[in-house]
């Protein structure tokens, strides 16, 4: 093939020469072994040539002035600069700025490929292009139909809801505790600029770095949305929404932005330092696992009091067994109902019904966990909580932990109390367990504090909820040097 290219070359040239007038002609090499000789060699407006390229086995032409690449952009696809954080889609020779987010590398910047009769500028202006790149069609994005650079691809459900989670976890150790049960991931995933704010609608901060750039839909003008595809889903940021929408078939109205991510997901390689602890108040036996320096129960506990099995899903001992006991927070901070008053602080309460050197855990042990695990590359915290089998199967949206952190939380639903009776619900789908921590007064009703975990979510919460409530408890200790 390379002699036929070549031979084929000798002979236009040499059709070149039999028309050219005087010795104006411009000595130039047939061919040479790299993309960056043959693209240093001068194309003026006047021009038009070829030059062979052994590297790729293809020819790049000089035409008017400008270097068309176009055979050697479908041969080499893409160039990702790990080092210097970039992206370089050789199919239109425009760079992109990307960074790592868990275990993927993503584009910080929209797409701006054109796909004739799949992808135009908002309002039909170029300068929107250039700004905030191209909006797709839903035929543009479905199977990833080769709309992202070669080696890219486009996000996962799941992955484009890590990214939501990553953005809440962020906290800020000063943030109150109020800030916990509301986070304004929105404010963190838009750009700093172009955003449309006023006194109800706070400006965009950026705090992760996406750069998500308000430029709109077929449905939003631009400075009030960002629409970003997954590979069977939509995100929406608006005002102070973040919405996430999957479905089973990509087929949608409106034309939308893509971020493309690399299609090879960094492993989280981290090992979990797995223990056991024998409780010596009923022999039972728990899996630990230490992550930084806290070492977690690895099951929920499973001790039975204040009335036998009232703790246990539906009365059943059996279930203790898998799922753990749940229990209202009186009985987490191990205070009968009969001594309880919810307008008590019990803020120097600490082991409650862990066993002795064990405590229930506090929101600032949440802060610890979350950011030992964002130092190691771990997050979302949320989905490498849960555990592998007992979650709503949930393939195209939220994932499990597959044993990294080792907590294998399960998901146990929870109880709520009503005349004395325990309704047992959201088994399979969330998990929820107390912490220590007293909330503000929900009108005339006392709260407390707790972690929640949805099955179509990859984000921990923080929520408040009454008495009237039966969720699993974790203990947990520091470790000692």
């Amino acid at each position: 093939m390379k002699i036929l290219y070549q031979s084929l070359f000798l002979i236009s040239t040499a059709l070149l020469m039999l028309v050219a007038c005087g010795d104006d002609s411009v000595s130039r090499p047939h061919s040479l072994t790299s993309l960056e000789e043959a693209l240093a060699q001068d194309c003026d407006s006047k021009d038009s040539f070829e030059i062979y390229v052994e590297e790729f086995d293809e020819f790049v032409y000089c035409r008017n002035g400008l270097w068309d690449t176009s055979r050697v952009s479908a041969s080499r696809g893409s160039v990702y600069d790990s080092v210097n954080h970039t992206l370089l889609d050789m199919r239109n020779n425009v760079t992109y700025k990307t960074g790592s987010f868990g275990s993927n590398v993503w584009m910080l910047e929209n797409l701006n490929y054109k796909m004739d009769g799949q992808s135009t500028c908002k309002d039909g202006k170029a300068e929107n292009c250039e700004k905030y790149g191209r909006l797709y069609s839903s035929r543009a994005v479905e199977g990833n139909n080769g709309i992202c650079p070669k080696g890219w691809r486009l996000p996962t459900n799941s992955e484009m809801l890590d990214l939501i989670a990553y953005a809440c976890e962020r906290w800020d150790t000063k943030e109150s505790v109020e800030f916990y049960s509301n986070c304004h991931v929105a404010r963190y995933l838009k750009s700093t600029e172009g955003w449309l704010s006023n006194d109800s609608i706070l400006p965009g901060v950026d705090s992760i770095g996406l750069h998500f750039l308000p430029g709109g839909s077929d449905l939003y003008e631009t400075g009030k949305a960002s629409r970003i595809w997954s590979q069977k889903g939509l995100l929406t940021i608006r005002d102070e929404e973040v919405i996430f929408t999957a479905y089973n078939s990509v087929h949608y109205p409106d034309s939308n932005s893509v971020r493309c991510v690399l299609d090879d997901t960094i492993p989280q390689t981290h090992k979990p330092k797995m223990s056991s602890f024998t409780d010596p108040r009923d022999k039972k036996e728990y899996k630990t696992t230490i992550i930084g320096k806290q070492e977690w129960f690895a099951e929920n506990l499973r001790r039975v009091g204040f009335g036998a099995e009232k703790q246990c899903i539906d009365q059943s001992v059996d279930s203790c067994m898998v799922y753990g006991g749940l229990y209202t927070w009186n009985e987490a901070i191990n205070v009968p109902e009969e001594y309880f008053d919810p307008e008590v602080s019990y803020s120097n309460v600490e082991q409650g019904l862990c066993p002795e050197g064990w405590r229930i855990p506090s929101l600032d042990d949440i802060k610890k966990l979350i950011a030992y695990t964002q130092s190691q590359g771990l997050f979302p915290l949320g989905r490498l909580m849960k555990d592998d089998s007992t979650w709503t199967k949930s393939p195209e949206r939220a994932g499990t932990g597959g044993g990294v952190l080792g907590f294998s939380l399960k998901a146990a639903g929870y109880g709520i109390i009503n005349d004395g009776e325990t309704k047992y619900t959201k088994r399979g789908n969330q998990a929820r367990f107390w912490l220590r921590n007293q909330g503000k007064r929900n009108g005339n009703y006392p709260v407390f504090m707790a972690v929640r975990l949805n099955y179509d979510e990859n984000r921990v919460q923080i929520i408040a909820e009454g008495v009237d409530r039966r969720f699993s408890v974790r203990c947990l200790r520091d470790v000692k040097n």
